[in-house]
Order: structure tokens, then sequence, then C-alpha cells
């Protein structure tokens, strides 16, 4: 388990050499999210094979990163991370999901990579599965955007069934106008509520009958997390195969779809595919029950808990096109969906300006940095004022700059102690920035956080706990 800190948490690897990669300026783009995705599910990062055989297709064919990290457990804060390439404290989003409050939209004074890609010409195309980051209306109302639309020509709300459909159908397209592009597909994948699919007897064992209660009919995680439901034994064993049987079923229809769609119109030598995920999920690991203090520990299903642990922030990263090498697997450094917007960039062989106030940066070819660390940040707190006293807490851990506590991925010991190299200096200029720095202004007024029957969608998808 990753050791926990009140709203950041950081985890250490051994330096290392980046990858060496050829730019492929010539290149359009393609980033499917696989939404909810915990690394050790899929094959090529050390879960079943034969649960994900087109993802870990793509590794055998690019570079992929065996220790990737998002920079938050909810949707909404991770997703504006890695468009913006910013630390949730710099994209202007404040709120805690699981907490009723008021919610701060991301910046539209920042600059995404649909907007970096777009001011260049390439067309900018986004669907998305979940509702959270779409600006669709909800109830006939167009109140709550969280203003992720930012440099898209298009961004659409389709569920997983419409993705599979309409994926290839964009990318065709797009790859027929002429132009370079940047396709942007999310799915909800293994997100909670996970349906018994059909032939899941076949792939998960007959052992599974089906009087056990299933995931999206009779309960959400909030019933176990609330103990109103044994999730132990068969009953977990049962929720663990739900969730790798809709891996398995997103693998299939999204990414292996849009795979065969690249490979008939011949794009392979000129398109980046990006695969990765928002975040993870809990399965049943142990999270502590209040959070900066010593009340003990308790299990727990979803990601709406504040708790920053491996299973929620560990998430799969690949990427495969012209000028990287095949079959690589990074273990030596730690990688950041941060990172994912610069090290688009660069491949595309298009110069990083600090204007844009990334926080992220390359992890392969010229000017990459192979990291030995990962931030990530639960949230801001309910008030302003509980909201100043984490980052002050979180402060006085890095009050001294001359040396930094490092979390171990393997949970060995929480602290280690790190001699100041270039590396050790480029994470307290981060830091120094992180804590100390002001958030770019958001919008006027707060947005209402969600009610009514949207409330009510997102409890169902376990997303908020009460």
């Amino acid at each position: 388990m990753l050791p926990v800190l009140s709203a950041l948490a950081l985890i250490g690897a051994a330096h290392a050499a980046p990858v060496s990669a050829q730019q492929c300026d010539g290149c359009s783009v393609l980033w499917i999210v696989i939404d909810t995705t915990r690394a050790d599910r899929v094959g090529c990062f050390g879960g079943r094979a034969d649960m994900t055989p087109n993802i870990d297709g793509l590794c055998a064919r690019g570079v992929a990163y065996q220790f990737n990290y998002a920079q938050a457990p909810p949707t909404m804060l991770s997703v504006g991370s890695y468009f913006s390439g910013r630390y949730r404290r710099s994209t202007g989003m404040d709120f805690m999901l699981w907490e009723d409050q008021d919610f701060h939209p991301m910046s539209d004074q920042i600059t995404t990579l649909a907007e970096v890609l777009s001011d260049l010409g390439f067309q900018t195309v986004g669907l998305t599965a979940n509702p959270m980051i779409s600006d669709r209306k909800h109830q006939g109302r167009t109140e709550f955007n969280l203003n992720y639309s930012q440099g898209f020509d298009s961004w659409s709300f389709a569920d997983d069934v419409a993705i599979e459909k309409k994926g290839p159908v964009l990318l065709e397209q797009l790859a027929k106008s002429g132009d370079r592009f940047f396709l942007y597909l999310h799915a909800m994948g293994p997100h909670f509520p996970n349906a018994r699919l059909p032939g899941f007897e076949k792939r998960q064992g007959a052992r599974f009958p089906k009087t056990l209660a299933q995931a999206d009919q009779d309960f959400n995680y909030t019933e176990i997390n609330r103990g109103k439901l044994d999730a132990s034994g068969l009953q977990g064993e049962y929720l663990r195969a739900l969730y790798d049987d809709n891996l398995w079923q997103a693998d299939q229809r999204v990414v292996g779809t849009l795979l065969a769609k690249v490979k008939s119109l011949g794009l392979e030598d000129r398109l980046l595919i990006v695969v990765s995920s928002d975040h993870g999920e809990a399965l049943g690991e142990q999270h502590e029950k209040g959070v900066g203090t010593k009340q003990g520990h308790m299990t727990y299903w979803g990601h709406s808990h504040p708790t920053l642990v491996d299973a929620t922030l560990h998430v799969p990263l690949v990427f495969s096109g012209p000028g990287l090498p095949a079959n690589v697997k990074v273990k030596e450094q730690i990688a950041e969906n941060v990172d994912i917007a610069p090290t688009i960039v660069n491949h595309l062989g298009i110069p990083l300006q600090s204007g844009w106030g990334w926080d992220g940066a390359p992890l392969f070819g010229p000017g990459a940095v192979a990291s030995t660390w990962s931030i990530a940040d639960q949230g801001a707190g309910k008030t302003a004022r509980s909201a100043a006293r984490t980052f002050t807490q979180t402060t006085s851990w890095y009050e001294s700059w001359n040396r930094y506590l490092y979390y171990d991925r393997s949970g060995a010991g929480p602290r280690k102690m790190v001699a100041a190299t270039a590396e050790h200096n480029r994470l307290e200029g981060v830091l120094k920035k992180y804590v100390a720095g002001a958030h770019p202004p958001a919008a006027d007024t707060d947005m209402a956080a969600p009610e009514g029957e949207f409330l009510d969608q997102l409890k169902a998808l376990g997303y908020m706990d009460e």
C-alpha cells in the first residue's frame, strides 16, 4: 500500500536514463482512456494476459511504464491535471467529490494539450462516456460543466457502446480529412457498476453463482463500505471478477475495435497511440478510517475515499507509434499522468513553452526527464480554512528543502532520506511551487454541487459517499 499524507503523497524510485526515441513531427494522436483501470489488472503490468490482449499488444509494440501514477483519485481532478499538464493546485479546480460542496471548474486561463494542438492546426475531437467530465445537459441544464472542452473542436458525451461505434468512424473521418488530428476517447470500462456480461462464466469460471449480488442491480460500493453488505470471501472475489470482465470488454470493444481501424486505414506509420487511465479502483484494500489520524484502517471499495493509496493511483500508461522502440517496459523510473501532455507534444516535435505553465515533463525523446517521484493530491478540504490547514500540514513535511521524505512504492519503509541530486533539486522546485503557488483564477462564482437526479446518478456510480 502507498503510504499516506493528508493531501499530498510522493513515491520514489531509483534514477535511470529516459527511453531514447525519434520524434514524429508528422504524426497525429489517438489517446484512449479506460476509466478506473488499475495497472495491476492489465496483463502487461502483471494482470491476467487473457483480460487485456489488445492493450498488451500495444505494450509489445511500444513503450510501457510499469510505475505510472495518477494525480488524484477522483476523475475530475485527475483529468484536469493530465489535460493541462499541471498538478491539481494550479488547474483552478477545488473540491472533494465525497463532500457536498461547491465546485470550481478548470480555469479557462490555463493552456491545455487540446489548445496547443488546435492552435497548430490539428483537428481536435473528444468523446467521453464519463458524465462528470462531459458538458451534456443534466436535468435540462448545462450548469454542471467543469470546462474540460477547452481546445476541442468537438466535445461530446457517448456511452461505451456508442464509443465502440463512433470511435472508428471519427478516426476514419479525421484520417481522410488530410489534417493532423487529436482524437481523445474516454470509455467507462470497469467503472462501477459492473454488469455480469455474456460469457462471464467461461472467462471467469463457473464458481460464481448468479445468486450472488450483482453490482449493477442490488447495491453499490457504499453498501459495502458502510458494512451493510459483506464483500469478503466469494462475494469479494465475484466483484473483482466482474471488474476484470468489464475491463476485458473495454479492451475488446474499445481498444481492439480502434486498433483494427488504425490497421485497416494504414495509420501505423503516422499515429501516436496512448492508452492510460484517470485513476484506479480500491477492491477491498486497506484505507485509513480517518485521514491524517490514528483511527485505524478499514477495507474499502471504490475511489471516493480521500486516502491516497496504490490501488487508486497506480494506473497503466502505454505509448506506441512511429519513432518509438518496441517492447520496452520501463521499470527504473516513475511516470505520472501529468507527464502525458508534455510527452505527446515533445514526440510531435513541438517545442515546449514555459508560458504554458506545465508541471509535467517528457518521458522520452529529446529533453526527456527520468523522474524518481510522483505527486498525488486528494483535493481541497470542505472549507477554505480546512484546505489551508491541509496544506499547512503538507508544508511542515517539506519545510527543510535540503532533505525530502520519499515514499517507497514497495511499502518497505515509509521514509527515506535522499541526497541532493539534480533530480532532487527539480523536486524541490516543484514542491515549492506546489505548496506556495496560487491557483489561476477560476470562475467568478462557484458552481453549484450536483443535486437531484444527477446527484442520484453519481451516487449510483459510486462517486459520492453520504
